[in-house]
C-alpha cells in the first residue's frame, strides 16, 4: 500500500500501535485524513475535513497542532514548507523516509526514487557524525500549473 493509498481506521490504529501511542480517536481521524489526501495538508485543512466529513467534534486545532508535532516526532509525518511561505503542511511518512519534487501552486508530490544522502552519510559516519535524520526536497512547478500560469 502506498502512503496516498486510503488508510482506514484498522491501519490507523495499527500505524499507533507500532508507534507506542496511545490510540485517541482524534489521532485515528487525522492519520485516516492524511491518508486519503493526495498532497500534504495543513493542520486547518485537516480540521475542515473533518468538518465536513461531520467528524470535527472535539477536533480542536489545538489537538490537530498537537498530535501532528508528535506524529512527527515519531516519524510518522514530515513538516513541509514551502520556501516564501508561513505555511506549515504535514506529509504522512509512515512507509520510511522519501524525498519529493513539490509544485509550489498546487502542492503535488512527485516521488523520488533515490537518495543522494547515502553518500553523504558515509563520510559523516567516518568522519565520526551520526546523522538523525534527513530531507530533500524540490520545489517548482507541475506541467498543468505550468500550463495554466504560462510559465
Amino acid at each position: 500500500m502506498s502512503e496516498r493509498e486510503y488508510l482506514g481506521r484498522e491501519m490507523a490504529l495499527h500505524i499507533l500501535k507500532e508507534a507506542g501511542l496511545r490510540r485517541t480517536e482524534a489521532r485515528v481521524l487525522i492519520l485516516e485524513l492524511m491518508g486519503e489526501s493526495e498532497t500534504p495538508l495543513e493542520a486547518r485543512q485537516i480540521q475542515d475535513l473533518a468538518a465536513a466529513k461531520g467528524m470535527s467534534e472535539g477536533l480542536w486545532l489545538s489537538t490537530v497542532y498537537r498530535n501532528l508535532e508528535l506524529f512527527a516526532e515519531k516519524g510518522l509525518v514530515q513538516e513541509v514548507k514551502p520556501p516564501e511561505s508561513e505555511s506549515i503542511f504535514y506529509r504522512l511518512e509512515v512507509h520510511g523516509h522519501n524525498h519529493y519534487a513539490i509544485c509550489e501552486n498546487c502542492h503535488m508530490e512527485i516521488p523520488l526514487d533515490l537518495c543522494p544522502f547515502e553518500e553523504i552519510e558515509r563520510q559523516l559516519q567516518a568522519a565520526d557524525f551520526v546523522p538523525t535524520h534527513h530531507r530533500l526536497e524540490v520545489f517548482g512547478l507541475c506541467s498543468a500549473c505550468r500550463r495554466r500560469l504560462n510559465r
